[in-house]
């Protein structure tokens, strides 16, 4: 890509300047975009990657473990939606018809919504603290993905190993000192489910997702997906970039969500995602470095 992403981030996203984005950096192509299916990494000037596609990574057998461990999570799915005027990420028209549509959220560490400075406590998400009625069948789920979490891992790492290491860190932080917690040593149960470096992670069932940013998310970071169910045919759209990426069962993608506009669309149920990221905010509270880009010269 002919971007350099830093000043781009610097100058255009962080002031939500986005029309002056799309006139300074074009996409490569207008619509309709071209279709990508091969593995492939986007780049730019200064040999940062911005997007990693790694279509049919996980083995059938696999993604369709994942996809049904889902059902586990069918109550907290079943009661994730909010009225038509709020957000697009859990309103009930975004969403299809088909098993356990909607879209959760689980976190061992993290700021309550709009609390996210430094003297505020971090604490443990709503869907595992010891007073949710499902709090038994979340952690069940959590600990019957422990046998999939280092396939994900080891797929994270490759990518971006010093996002990797400081997720890492921040864990075993809190292991050692849960008083770092609101909860303190009642979240040690969370904690030893807990099994993946990322700060947080979504489950998202049967969602049709407009083009957008994570703008919480670390743009030097990567936010992972990871796709699965029965369904055939999905598509994750860059319109920033011009491009369309296929997106069946099995595929993982990893971008820089605050930076890369992007969006799946999809006609057909039966689909669940996985979305796992950071927040550069729990790191600091825990003062530990920023991550850094991940860049061509890591793999030279």
């Amino acid at each position: 890509m002919d971007w350099y992403a830093a000043k781009i981030y610097g100058v255009f996203i962080q002031d939500r300047k986005e029309v002056g984005l799309m006139e300074a950096y074009p996409p490569l192509h207008e619509e309709p975009y071209p279709l990508q299916t091969r593995p492939l990494t986007i780049v730019d000037k200064d040999g940062n990657i911005l997007v990693w596609y790694l279509p049919r990574i996980l083995f059938e057998d696999r993604q369709m473990a994942i996809f049904n461990s889902t059902s586990t999570l069918e109550p907290e799915l079943a009661k994730s939606f909010t009225p038509e005027k709020t957000s697009w990420r859990t309103r009930r028209s975004s969403f299809l018809d088909g098993k356990m549509p909607g879209c959760i959220n689980m976190s061992p560490a993290w700021f309550q919504q709009g609390h996210e400075w430094y003297r505020n406590e971090l604490e443990v998400s709503s869907l595992l603290k010891p007073t949710n009625k499902n709090i038994e069948e979340n952690i069940s789920w959590l600990h019957n993905m422990n046998v999939h979490f280092p396939i994900v891992n080891s797929i994270a790492q490759i990518m971006h190993p010093q996002q990797f290491r400081i997720g890492m860190e921040a864990i075993d932080k809190l292991h050692k000192d849960p008083s770092h917690l609101r909860e303190g040593n009642t979240a040690r149960t969370v904690l030893d489910a807990w099994h993946t470096p990322f700060s947080a992670l979504a489950v998202i069932s049967n969602r049709s997702t407009p083009s957008h940013r994570d703008l919480q998310s670390p743009a030097k970071g990567l936010d992972v997906m990871v796709t699965t169910g029965t369904y055939r045919d999905a598509f994750m759209v860059l319109p920033g970039i011009g491009m369309e990426l296929y997106f069946p069962p099995g595929t993982v993608v990893a971008l820089s969500g605050s930076l890369i506009q992007h969006g799946v669309r999809c006609s057909e149920v039966d689909r669940v995602c996985l979305a796992l990221y950071m927040r550069s905010a729990v790191h600091e509270k825990l003062e530990l470095s920023p991550t850094s880009w991940s860049n061509l010269s890591h793999f030279a």
